[in-house]
């Protein structure tokens, strides 16, 4: 009798578990209170907007946009929706069947509105079926939601994503100015006041009021002090302009200077002018081929080249000026000049 006293004790108590309410304390949906969404098949259960505050109103999915009727939060089992403050709940008569309804009702303490999120699935207590996605391939808007039998397929399966925090307000607005009363010893007139006020106010300034507080002894002036400014941030320095010393000279006055030289009469003269130039300019390889043109004597482009030689930008290419020269004997002058060191140009 008394094994049979136990059994039936223990029976009951595990029918009284079984039927408990989830835990206020559950977290599988996050902390209590907390809104979110769920999603699955890339979309979102929502209740549908025009019927949002009907009881019974549709559950359905839609595109995602985090707006009131997708949002939902935990409250003792119950999942409410954040537009109505109503219930996910199975359609009583549906309960057990596969295909039940699903909609969004007042909420109660009835089993058909309590959900646990168990590997993924939203399973109701009533009838311990999961929530499922149905209707994807259908091309009628808003996928609609039922109960089935938990399978783990991926139609089955919910993800909660939280919504993402709100905006920082906006900052308080600066502080206007302060008016307040200096001491400024004894006041005997308007005058005085006016001789001295201005200086205790510093570095605020005088409202050009003044009360005598003991007589004889202590007047007060009123001084205005401005909020202070705001530091204004200072824009970075622009960057140093990128030195010119080691570039060849622009290629608009490399034209130039071509057409000045071509336009002397003799080549002594535009000799002359380019040792000039080269004082303050630098040349490339390419620069001191096309300088040569100018010059029709193989004696005036060595000339030529001696004075663009320190000069170049690109000396380890100047072998390639050889081929400008017809006879072995100028070729071997060049030759020797680009084997000379080179020094710092002048």
């Amino acid at each position: 009798m008394g094994r049979a006293r136990a059994s039936g004790l223990a029976l009951a108590l595990a029918c009284m578990v079984a039927s408990a309410p989830a835990s206020a304390q559950d977290t599988t949906f996050g902390p209590p209170g907390t809104p979110f969404v769920l999603r699955t098949v890339g979309h979102c259960l929502e209740v549908n907007e025009p019927q949002v505050q009907l009881d019974g109103a549709r559950v359905q999915l839609g595109r995602c946009d985090g707006r009131p009727h997708q949002t939902w939060r935990h409250d003792r089992g119950r999942l409410v929706n954040g537009a109505s403050g109503r219930c996910l709940d199975v359609h009583g008569p549906d309960a057990g069947l596969d295909g039940a309804r699903v909609q969004a009702v007042t909420c109660s303490a009835a089993p058909n509105q309590q959900w646990r999120l168990d590997r993924g699935q939203l399973v109701v207590r009533v009838d311990e079926r999961c929530l499922e996605a149905v209707g994807l391939e259908s091309a009628r808007p808003g996928p609609a939601v039922q109960t089935w039998a938990c399978n783990g397929e991926r139609a089955q399966r919910w993800r909660i994503s939280a919504l993402p925090a709100p905006a920082a307000p906006p900052p308080a607005p600066p502080p206007s100015a302060t008016t307040r009363d200096v001491e400024a010893g004894p006041l005997f007139s308007n005058a005085e006041a006016a001789r001295k006020c201005p200086a205790v106010c510093s570095p605020g300034r005088w409202n050009g009021q003044w009360v005598t507080t003991v007589p004889g002894r202590m007047s007060v002036c009123g001084c205005v002090f401005e909020a202070p400014a705001a530091t204004p941030v200072q824009p970075a320095p622009p960057p140093p302009p990128a030195t010119t010393a080691n570039q060849a000279m622009a290629a608009e006055r490399f034209d130039d200077l071509v057409r000045l030289l071509d336009e002397e009469a003799f080549p002594a003269n535009a000799l002359r002018t380019l040792q000039t130039v080269a004082r303050d300019h630098r040349f490339s390889v390419e620069q001191v081929r096309r300088l040569f043109d100018v010059f029709a004597f193989g004696s005036d482009r060595l000339r030529a080249l001696e004075v663009t030689l320190p000069r170049l930008t690109d000396r380890a290419n100047a072998f390639q000026l050889l081929g400008a020269f017809t006879f072995e004997s100028e070729k071997e002058q060049a030759r020797r000049m680009l084997e000379r060191p080179s020094g710092v140009g002048r």
